[in-house]
């Protein structure tokens, strides 16, 4: 397809269907993704025309505020324990834990290394290029995030620099597994998370979503109000106040 075909009413067209099959915020996403293309080959000097991505008007995004009561929680919790006996680790325990302890999204999680960590201090330092806001954040971990990490560090090869390693696919000729040759840390934990949301009966839930029951009073969470977010939660600023579980 040639850029000077494309026309407004087809970006309109296609954005207008993308709000009602798929979603409001996915739909604006694109009609912006249509937008800066447009720019860019303009600048570029690959097209001359009228952007027609420009002025799409886009549906309004509620904040989602979707995050675990308690009930809900002690079901996770339950999940989580069964899943770490059956599968004989307790890595998912542990990523969706981490996710809980410190608030941090899901991709910093993931990627969470070991020289990133201070036990001294007890403090996970996320680099300025690894964070969406482009600032480097210091999150301090507390006792428990502390005995996951120090129980990793048992379970993960020595020369491997992520702190959650995924399960290696390989084996061997005895019928154990192996250690991958080149370590990585987990892409995409989408759906070993539908699993667990299925298997907890918590529904609406994006692993994004566990961000939110972060308080200065979690864990155990026991305040009923609403509370002051931690500084590496922030979206933007000045940022929503979170929700505490009760």
């Amino acid at each position: 397809m040639r850029l000077a075909s494309v026309t407004r009413r087809e970006v309109e067209s296609l954005h207008l269907k993308l709000g009602k099959t798929v979603g409001h915020r996915t739909a604006n996403v694109a009609a912006g993704l249509i937008r800066n293309m447009f720019n860019r080959a303009i600048e570029w000097e690959m097209f001359d025309g009228r952007n027609p991505g420009d002025r799409i008007k886009k549906f309004p995004e509620l904040p989602r505020e979707r995050f675990l009561n308690g009930d809900e929680l002690a079901r996770l919790f339950h999940v989580l324990e069964v899943m770490a006996t059956e599968d004989e680790s307790p890595l998912w325990r542990d990523l969706i834990l981490m996710h809980l302890l410190t608030g941090a999204r899901r991709s910093n999680v993931l990627r969470m290394r070991w020289a990133d960590i201070d036990q001294t201090t007890a403090t996970w330092t996320i680099g300025r290029s690894e964070m969406k806001g482009k600032r480097t954040v210091v999150v301090p971990l507390v006792p428990l995030a502390m005995t996951i990490i120090q129980s990793r560090r048992l379970l993960v090869p020595a020369a491997c620099p992520w702190v959650f390693l995924p399960m290696p696919k390989r084996i061997l000729a005895d019928g154990t597994r192996g250690v991958d040759a080149e370590p990585h840390p987990i892409e995409d934990p989408k759906s070993c998370w539908e699993r667990i949301r299925r298997d907890a009966d918590i529904k609406d839930v994006r692993l994004h979503d566990l961000r939110r029951n972060l308080g200065p009073g979690w864990p155990p969470a026991t305040q009923t109000r609403r509370s002051s977010p931690r500084p590496w939660l922030f979206h933007r600023w000045p940022p929503r106040p979170l929700r505490a579980s009760t």
